[in-house]
């Protein structure tokens, strides 16, 4: 393994890891035959500083001055790394130390990372689903744990006796010893539930390997665009993931599971359900379903715990892959931001070569242009094609030795090189070897991210310079495309970026036309362009308004922007764009409004179900949070605030608009009272986004 991507320790197989104040670490390794061994290493906590005179009279410091002359010029080790908290919770200038906590901390300095060595399958991942007599943990109780691993134990505790779950789950865990313990919103419902009545009847728990408590604090999900605060619970030796999390994040970077995170739809979006619409059982019915048939019950919680083994399946070992490259705890990296995936590799390869670190830069460019982004032309398309530019801003930065101004090292494009090119070698291999596209993917999310550090204000190694260079480029490359597409006899419909949809012209077809465009964008050797699909015209496309549109390809749908699918649309709403848009797409705009006609006509004659018409909103801060900060009225706090509901039942609300002097009422309370006039004009004003596929 290079250890430039790879660090340059040489302990294979770390599942698990405890570092204390002092620098001892406890190891838990795995081997790829399954067997679990322990071993010891020692390391120095350490810090960074620009500062030497603020820690060196710390008793028993060791101030390495590191070469070069980059801002945070002295590593600072310590024989306890507590003491040295303390004194840092009274410096004034935080700007001039950089901390990490004491696991990455080893992981820099050692060199090592989780997994190394390793393949996902060899993991021993564990389900843990619990069912409830009542939502709040200090009114119900559990009276079913569902457990599985991804080596195919599979078990559901059942009884009346709490306790004596409890207990037994204490005993799977400690028996099966896995890795990773996994679920459905196991952060903000299982756990916490779990712990309250663990503490009611006086039974400790224990998630981790060693007999620690377990350790809460307040953490964010990097989804998308988006920062969302949680509760994460972290153990020792073991990492806690959140399929939730994983499908969030899936989400906003693909849109295909619509804004609906919930365990059952996820799965089936996904294709891996274990369980048919006869098998399901509604959430105010599964205790009732126990105490009736308990063996239905059973089957209900066996097929939640498989149906998460698979998600994380399908959607985290990317980041199983990354984790293998950065020196992070694995259950970060599935909520972590690109930022740090790309920083702490470079920090790593700084420290190991004695070399000082730089900070932030400050930005000598308040704004610089982003991606060229432009629509031409507007409306319905048949027999186009999309050409895109493979790879831009990599290709960019790597044939314009574009770099950080503080890395004299030239770290950044080393490990840029080495990844494309793994990249590459990955891709051709994953045609004929599905094992081979996860590391593909997870080495194509290190490379896409190297561009958007250099724009990060935050970065030690940032460089807006580099930024804007790179966001230039780029637009000369698609302006000279579109220069020569209109050349050839082609027209440009839209421009996202690094692509061009286009008309191509006649007497060419796809392939012929995409290498025609590419022998003539002889000012950009280095740029391969590639026509998406690459053999075959997109059947249909709708361009809507810049950033939104959609594309039909055989039976493959795509639908890009906000104005087809916000989060905060009622379902009715998301289904009548999604359906409505491959109606359009197959069988035209005559047959768009007939469906149109169809929705309009259920909604008049309130053939309309509660589940339908909801809006459903996850809450990000506490009822009392809401009303100390409360700035102006939001329906799903003021509905849970109306009907009583605590904040334990109120993960989520979900509520509609109704007729009378209550203006929302939650889902629970939903007579067919819809406000039939406010949902019949939010219905016209959705259709009017295909008014452009309309002579």
């Amino acid at each position: 393994m290079d250890e430039l991507l790879y660090g340059h320790g040489q302990i294979m197989g770390i599942t698990g890891l405890k570092v204390d104040d002092y620098g001892q670490v406890a190891i838990w390794q795995r081997s790829k035959d399954g067997a679990l061994t322990a071993l010891n290493d020692r390391f120095r906590p350490f810090i960074m500083t620009s500062n030497k005179e603020m820690v060196s009279s710390l008793f028993g410091s060791k101030v390495i001055e590191l070469d070069g002359d980059l801002f945070y010029k002295f590593k600072v080790e310590v024989p306890n790394y507590q003491l040295l908290k303390n004194i840092l919770k009274d410096e004034k200038n935080k700007g001039d130390i950089v901390q990490y906590n004491l696991i990455e901390q080893y992981l820099i300095s050692s060199g090592n990372t989780f997994y190394k060595g390793l393949d996902f399958d060899d993991l021993v991942r564990m389900q843990i689903d619990i069912e409830t007599t009542h939502l709040n943990s200090r009114k119900g109780r559990i009276f079913a744990i569902a457990i599985s691993t991804s080596h195919g134990f599979s078990k559901v505790l059942h009884g009346h006796d709490e306790k004596v779950l409890l207990n037994n789950l204490n005993m799977v865990i400690k028996k099966l010893d896995p890795d990773i313990i996994e679920n459905h919103n196991i952060f903000k419902f299982d756990l916490p539930y779990i712990f309250e009545r663990a503490r009611f009847h006086g039974v400790k728990i224990k998630l981790g390997r060693t007999d620690e408590n377990y350790r809460l604090y307040n953490d964010t999900l990097k989804s998308g665009g988006e920062t969302l605060s949680f509760d994460r619970i972290s153990v020792t030796g073991r990492e806690i993931v959140d399929s939730l999390h994983s499908a969030r994040r899936y989400d906003a970077n693909t849109g295909k599971l619509g804004g609906v995170l919930n365990l059952k739809d996820v799965a089936k979006k996904l294709k891996v359900n274990r369980s048919d619409e006869s098998s399901y059982i509604p959430g105010d019915q599964i205790y009732k379903t126990y105490l009736e048939d308990p063996q239905r019950l059973v089957n209900y919680a066996s097929s939640d715990v498989k149906e998460v083994d698979e998600i994380i399946k399908a959607l985290n070992q990317t980041e199983f892959q990354v984790t293998q490259m950065v020196p992070m705890r694995y259950e970060k990296v599935c909520t972590s931001g690109s930022s740090r995936i790309v920083e702490l590799p470079l920090l790593r390869h700084y420290l190991h070569q004695n070399y000082s670190i730089p900070k932030p830069a400050e930005r000598s460019v308040e704004k610089y242009a982003g991606g060229y982004v432009e629509m031409f032309q507007s409306g319905l398309f048949k027999n186009v094609t999309k050409l895109d530019v493979k790879s831009m801003y990599p290709s960019i930065i790597l044939n314009n030795g574009i770099r950080p101004a503080s890395d004299p090292l030239n770290v950044f494009q080393d490990i840029l090189r080495k990844l494309t090119s793994r990249r590459l070698e990955y891709k051709e291999k994953s045609h004929s070897d599905d094992r081979f596209k996860p590391m593909e993917k997870a080495y194509k999310i290190i490379i896409n991210s190297h561009y958007g550090y250099l724009g990060y204000p935050y970065g030690k190694f940032n460089d807006v310079k580099g930024a804007e260079m790179t966001t230039k480029i780029g637009q000369e490359i698609v302006k000279e495309m579109i220069m020569i597409i209109k050349s050839l006899g082609g027209e440009a419909i839209d421009v996202d970026t690094d692509g061009v949809l286009c008309k191509y012209p006649v007497g060419y077809d796809v392939i012929g036309f995409n290498e025609a465009v590419k022998e003539l964008l002889v000012n950009y050797p280095y740029i391969d362009i590639e026509a998406e699909p690459k053999d075959r015209p997109i059947d249909a496309a709708y361009i809507y308004k810049p950033k939104n549109y959609a594309v039909l390809v055989g039976d493959e749908l795509t639908i890009k922007g906000s104005s087809f699918k916000a989060k905060s649309f009622e379902p009715i709403f998301k289904n009548f764009l999604s359906v409505g848009t491959r109606i359009l797409l197959e069988q035209g705009s005559g047959e768009l409004f007939n469906f149109y006609q169809t929705v309009k006509s259920r909604l008049m004659n309130g053939e309309i179900n509660a589940q339908d018409i909801c809006k459903k909103f996850q809450l990000k801060k506490s009822l009392t949070e809401y009303r100390d900060t409360l700035k102006k009225t939001q329906p799903h706090y003021e509905v849970l605030i109306r009907l009583g509901i605590p904040d334990s039942e109120g993960d989520s609300c979900e509520f509609y608009k109704a007729l009378g002097e209550i203006r929302y009422k939650h889902i629970s309370e939903y007579a067919g009272d819809y406000d039939k006039e406010h949902y019949l004009k939010a219905l016209e004003k959705k259709m009017l986004i295909f008014e452009k596929a309309f002579d």
